[in-house]
């Protein structure tokens, strides 16, 4: 729902002039739900933010520069609407670019998704790879072992840079590529300026119920004298096809880095112990359905995920498998509510979570975690 003059209003509070033959828009997402989380020590009952869509407010602005090209902005914030804080730990954290878009294609600066988490989106988790229910959502932006390091590393994949630039193309034919780089600029002493830095290249085609997507994308880490971390590589690719009672989607998701550190083990049992574990890699598959049901859309998920290092620390202990159930109904075009189960298994050296990341909720590796949610959604 546009709310562009109180759109533009808002803007003006912060000195920023408005000119008519600029359109801004205020849009937003609301979406909290009620959990029974279960991580094997412990359950807990709780209210949560973001369930199907992560929770945000944004504005987005356009301004015709003639010839078919425009100025186009998106300043976009989380909100977890369980305690009122900030969902990406800044105010704007979700997105924030501006750029210019014409028949050359759409060209941006700032802070971005990136390509990699637009790939999950569409084609993980039934459609929706960050939703509750999905594997995508566990496996695709966490490393997921109970090890962790003080190396300057890049030990899960990048869902959103920042200092970056992002270019799409136009369509050929339905097929759209995209280039994306990101700037660590890291000024840390003893630290390479590098560390940080991403570069991802990608393309998606459509033509009336298919949809295809690949990518390959790699972040850069920090090499010094006793961890010799080079970069993470991810390489990606996604598809569906509509057949109209059913669509069915598969992702598949590959990570691996050169050379990786030495890990200690931080579960509180067994005792804290360290390990050289080089050149980890793993991958996942997730594979979707979603059907019209009963005026809704049931959604069915399954992933299956393989972790290895070339030490034998995992050995075939560093797996892990997820099924989700959730069914999604309509009160109207911007209200939904929606209900679903999902279910974790570890393996003995894995430690995948749904959201019990803090306190006595931290999910010990081996444990099999299980939440049952009932939420709401509405977009404005």
């Amino acid at each position: 729902m546009k709310k562009s003059l109180l759109a533009l209003a808002v803007l003006g509070t912060f000195g920023g002039a408005a000119y008519a033959q600029s359109t801004v828009t205020l849009y937003g997402i609301a979406d909290a739900y009620y959990e029974n989380l279960d991580n094997g020590p412990k359950s807990i009952n709780r209210i949560s933010s973001g369930g199907i869509s992560g929770s945000r407010i944004g504005f987005r602005g356009n301004e015709d520069l003639g010839g078919g090209t425009s100025a186009i902005f998106t300043i976009e914030g989380g909100i977890n609407l369980d305690d009122g804080t900030n969902g990406q730990g800044a105010v704007w954290g979700r997105q924030a670019f501006v750029g210019l878009k014409g028949g050359f294609g759409q060209a941006t600066i700032g802070r971005h998704q990136t390509p990699l988490y637009d790939i999950v989106v569409n084609y993980g988790g039934a459609g929706n790879g960050q939703s509750i229910g999905g594997a995508s959502n566990v496996f695709a932006f966490n490393n997921g072992t109970p090890y962790t390091t003080t190396a300057t590393v890049a030990s899960a994949a990048q869902a959103r840079v920042n200092n970056s630039a992002k270019y799409v193309s136009p369509s050929f034919y339905g097929l759209t590529l995209t280039a994306f780089v990101g700037f660590g600029e890291n000024s840390t002493t003893n630290v390479k300026t590098t560390a940080g830095n991403t570069l991802a290249i990608g393309g998606e085609y459509k033509n009336g119920p298919i949809a295809a997507s690949a990518l390959y994308q790699e972040t850069k880490a920090n090499p010094t004298t006793n961890v010799t971390v080079d970069k993470l590589r991810t390489f990606a690719v996604g598809a569906s096809y509509d057949f109209g009672v059913v669509k069915p989607f598969v992702l598949y998701q590959a990570n691996k880095s050169s050379q990786f550190a030495t890990y200690v083990n931080t579960t509180t049992t067994p005792t804290s112990t360290a390990y050289t574990a080089k050149a980890l890699s793993g991958y996942y598959v997730d594979l979707g359905v979603a059907a019209p049901l009963g005026g809704g859309v049931l959604n069915v998920d399954y992933g299956f995920l393989n972790n290895r290092n070339t030490q034998g620390v995992l050995n075939d202990d560093g797996d892990a498998k997820s099924a989700g159930l959730r069914y999604d109904y309509s009160l109207s075009k911007r209200t939904l509510v929606y209900t679903g189960v999902q279910k974790l298994w570890n393996d003995a050296q894995s430690a995948y979570n749904l959201g019990g990341t803090t306190g006595s909720l931290v999910n010990y590796r081996g444990q099999d975690p299980r939440t049952v949610f009932a939420g709401v959604r509405h977009t404005f």
